[in-house]
């Protein structure tokens, strides 16, 4: 390191040329999680449209990254609307799609994410709107753990979070 400053916290280095001014310290290593002590930190997560394609997602899945996000920050919330309130559903389906005469079954499963992430502690929503689209049955067939929250309640919840997000 070159100039006058204090020496970074190990893990953190700074790049060719970077000086630290007098008196400025370096912030915490984002890698290792939250800061201790700090104020927790909210973060909603909202995502609307479901199903981006199959094959296309493997390497950018949505789900994925929201679960990353709360793993990285240590408090991240999803919410799910429209057409996306399936993915905190029960069904029988396996994803896999046929090409050709092959069957490509690694396919990312959206109710797996989830599942994931409520055992990661994450809090998932759904909009009572978007639950009622999907018919009669689909609060009987929400995944344990997932909370509905009515029309509104959302957007009103909105100022309560450090950042909202939209996927």
């Amino acid at each position: 390191m070159t100039g006058p400053g204090p020496e970074p916290r190990p893990g953190i280095e700074p790049g060719p040329g970077h000086r630290l001014e007098p008196g400025i310290e370096p912030g915490p290593d984002p890698r290792s999680g939250p800061v201790p002590g700090a104020a927790p930190e909210r973060w909603l997560v909202v995502m609307e449209r479901a199903y981006r394609g199959a094959v296309e997602s493997q390497y950018a899945d949505g789900l994925n990254f929201i679960q990353d996000l709360h793993r990285q920050s240590g408090g991240c919330d999803l919410a799910l609307r429209g057409a996306a309130v399936g993915y905190a559903l029960e069904t029988g389906f396996e994803p896999s799609v046929r090409i050709g005469h092959r069957t490509l079954d690694t396919l990312p499963d959206p109710r797996a994410a989830v599942r994931r992430m409520l055992a990661d502690g994450m809090t998932v929503l759904v909009e009572e709107d978007g639950l009622a689209a999907l018919g009669r049955t689909a609060r009987d067939r929400l995944l344990p753990g997932v909370r509905v929250v009515g029309s509104g309640e959302l957007a009103a919840s909105w100022p309560s979070y450090t950042q909202v997000w939209f996927l």
